[in-house]
């Protein structure tokens, strides 16, 4: 939820995992297997839960693999402190997505009554580059723990299910629908 003491380090431990051009899942899907033309993570919190969602599209026959790959990574975050030169990387770039998305009138408005129906603190907006300044790896790691477990994922992949269902059968169980949802 927004108003999670650790939703900021959650924020960054998502971008360190998926963030634009950088994120340690578009580095290893993309640049490293060359699985697929990008990956990312991002995160929606509302007033009493949330959302973290990854996303790629990966070759067919890499499926699997890919699968794999993802789970080590949202392992590794879990169980390995961010090194200092990524932290700090992700800072900057969280402070960048920030004032990105508040450069309008309508978005630091849009911004201001979410923060407003959430019940935040009214500082939160302007708050919001000292909190990323404060982070550290120790924090990022323990809401990762917390919020990124493995075990509770609910995983969607879509295409050809007699390709795909063989290559995902080791992360669990695969039930399979058609395009009406049965």
């Amino acid at each position: 939820p927004s108003h999670a003491s650790d939703f900021d380090a959650l924020s960054m431990a998502v971008n360190i995992l998926g963030g634009p051009l950088v994120g340690r899942l578009e580095q290893n899907i993309r640049e490293t297997h060359h699985w697929a033309y990008g990956a990312r993570a991002s995160m929606s919190a509302w007033k009493d839960g949330g959302m973290t969602e990854i996303e790629t599209k990966v070759q067919a026959d890499k499926a699997g693999d890919a699968m794999r790959e993802i789970l080590a990574e949202i392992e590794k975050i879990r169980a390995t402190a961010v090194p200092a030169d990524e932290l700090a990387a992700a800072k900057t770039s969280l402070k960048g997505l920030y004032l990105q998305r508040n450069r309008t009138v309508q978005s630091l408005s849009a911004r201001q009554a979410s923060i407003e129906t959430m019940g935040l603190p009214a500082s939160t907006l302007n708050d919001y580059p000292s909190r990323i300044d404060a982070l550290t790896a120790a924090q990022v790691q323990a809401a990762a723990k917390a919020w990124l477990d493995p075990k509770g994922l609910k995983i969607v992949i879509v295409g050809d299910a007699a390709l795909l269902a063989p290559q995902l059968k080791p992360y669990g169980t695969v039930k399979i629908f058609d395009a009406d949802g049965k």
